[in-house]
């Protein structure tokens, strides 16, 4: 397991800073679930018990947000979420070595694609 926590503080907290366009609760959630920070939470968590030999205390993010006045804010996740991402974590895991070990990697095409763009763009 490879992993690098922003910060361990000596309670055993692991602390990760995320910068964000909002740091509201709502909208750093959908940020958690379409960075998939909660399986990174998972992840670093079960590195941190593989290194020292037990649970880290808790898992903060500090979102802080892009522009003035760069607002900040300090979250947790729920017990769902984390274990949501351990179950991601887990198939990442799986995936990975069923592709090491067929030597086929998921990828897209091989070939240069034509892309048209979405209808919006075009308006």
């Amino acid at each position: 397991c490879r992993c690098r926590p922003d910060h361990i503080n000596p309670a055993g907290i692991i602390v990760d800073l995320k910068s964000t366009l909002d740091a509201s609760p709502a909208a750093f959630a959908k940020s958690c679930a379409n960075f998939r920070y909660h399986v990174q939470d998972a992840f670093y968590s079960e590195g941190y018990y593989q290194a020292a030999g037990t649970w880290p205390r808790g898992f903060v993010f500090i979102a802080v947000e892009k522009t003035a006045p760069y607002a900040v804010a300090c979250y947790t996740l729920d017990d769902v979420a984390k274990d949501k991402g351990r179950e991601l974590y887990q198939q990442d895991l799986q995936t990975l070595q069923a592709a090491q070990a067929a030597n086929e990697w998921p990828a897209y095409s091989d070939q240069i694609e034509t892309l048209t763009l979405p209808a919006w763009a075009l308006r």
